[in-house]
């Protein structure tokens, strides 16, 4: 997942999302169980895959491919 920003960057979520809101974040945020307040290095790699997924899918696509989407993801 391409993304325009360090995934070490020490933002939260609603930081990371809010720069550039979108009226999908708070059914995605509790599809994913993400919490706002996360930190994004503190974040496991299951976590972190979810925000990626998040951040994805917040944004119009005409066609969205997704390989392997659930590589890495923690169970929810």
């Amino acid at each position: 997942i391409n993304h325009e920003f360090p995934l070490d960057a020490d933002l939260s979520v609603s930081e990371l999302v809010g720069s550039r809101p979108s009226p999908l974040d708070p059914e995605l945020m509790q599809l994913f169980e993400i919490e706002p307040d996360w930190r994004i290095p503190r974040l496991s790699e299951g976590q972190r895959r979810r925000v990626q997924l998040l951040l994805q899918l917040r944004r119009p696509h005409d066609v969205l491919l997704l390989d392997k989407v659930t590589a890495h993801l923690d169970v929810v």
